[in-house]
């Protein structure tokens, strides 16, 4: 999938690395230009990420006009999907727990509400 670069697809980039599938992306200057970089990183699979708008092309394009090559680059998403805390919900459910508690044992021993 390519990702749009002034405005990256945040949910929609999420949905297709969740999908297994490659996001190419450009990141830019701003927060909302570098989401899909982001999470590429967060993934471990920066493979797709171009620093240039030529680059850019040019990973769209071999990846495009490949069918090995887009299925090595599904493969490579999928394992890292597999491995990386990205997509472990449990792992995040934990954190966000331990968040909430810390949050009101914060509240308890201020009085602060």
């Amino acid at each position: 999938a390519l990702d749009t670069e002034v405005f990256n697809g945040h949910t929609t980039g999420a949905d297709t690395l969740w999908a297994g599938l490659p996001l190419v992306s450009h990141p830019g200057e701003q927060m909302r230009s570098r989401a899909g970089a982001s999470m590429a990183h967060a993934m471990g699979v920066v493979t797709f990420l171009a620093r240039t708008r030529e680059e850019y092309e040019d990973v769209a394009v071999r990846i495009a006009s490949s069918p090995a090559k887009r299925e090595r680059a599904k493969a490579q998403v999928r394992a890292a999907g597999d491995s990386s805390p990205f997509f472990n919900t449990a792992l995040w459910t934990k954190g966000m727990e331990r968040a909430c508690f810390q949050q009101w044992e914060l509240v308890q021993a201020t009085g602060d509400a």
